[in-house]
């Protein structure tokens, strides 16, 4: 969950806070944690830590950057969030809990586990999804999630899917189809910014998608 808008929009969204800000979302959505669900998170850093398991995860997370973008990548600092749980809002409704399940139906007992791994080399910095295709299980109710980053308005994308009710299948179930149910998506977060007209076209189209998706088109 972001402190955002409690709609997901597409990035760079509406919201003039997210749009001067530097966001990245694995799965931004109308989330509720108050009964339920954990954050967790770690750093690690690669020239500062001996133990074979850190750098095992960097090895592997960096040879998968590579194989994926084609460029030769070695990251030395890392950041590990995990979202255990995730249940969609108004789970955690302690007012009237009947009322809530009566009206929303089982949709609220369906949870979400994922998480995202940030890594920079002092250069370049890529942000890595991982998503179980058996434990995403719902992607929005009124408005659907949207999944990419936001780098100040300058830079940004979002996952194709974002914003309609198949986006939780399309990040997390893109492998099923080889019996792999676990999904990676890799973005590059640092990249110099598109030319003014090339953003304005990105923008408007942005834009565009996102009243399709609020409108249900």
């Amino acid at each position: 969950p972001l402190p955002l808008s409690s709609s997901p929009l597409l990035f760079p969204t509406r919201d003039v806070w997210a749009q001067s800000s530097y966001l990245v979302a694995p799965f931004w959505c109308q989330s509720d944690t108050r009964k339920v669900g954990v954050v967790s998170y770690v750093t690690l850093d690669r020239t500062s830590s001996d133990t074979a398991m850190v750098q095992s995860l960097f090895s592997n997370v960096s040879s998968f950057i590579s194989g994926q973008t084609g460029e030769a990548f070695s990251g030395s600092w890392m950041l590990v969030v995990t979202w255990s749980d995730i249940h969609p809002y108004p789970h955690g409704s302690y007012s009237d809990e009947d009322f809530t399940k009566n009206y929303y139906g089982t949709f609220i007992s369906k949870a979400n586990t994922f998480q995202a791994i940030i890594t920079t080399d002092g250069a370049s910095t890529f942000a890595v999804f991982t998503y179980d295709c058996n434990l995403m299980q719902w992607s929005g109710y009124s408005t659907f999630a949207t999944v990419g980053f936001n780098a100040n308005g300058a830079y940004f994308k979002n996952h194709p899917a974002s914003g309609y009710d198949v986006v939780s299948e399309a990040v997390a179930c893109q492998n099923a189809f080889c019996n792999v149910s676990v999904s990676n998506l890799v973005y590059r977060l640092s990249q110099t910014p598109p030319s003014y007209a090339s953003l304005q076209r990105q923008l408007c189209t942005s834009l565009y998608l996102s009243d399709l998706a609020r409108l249900d088109l």
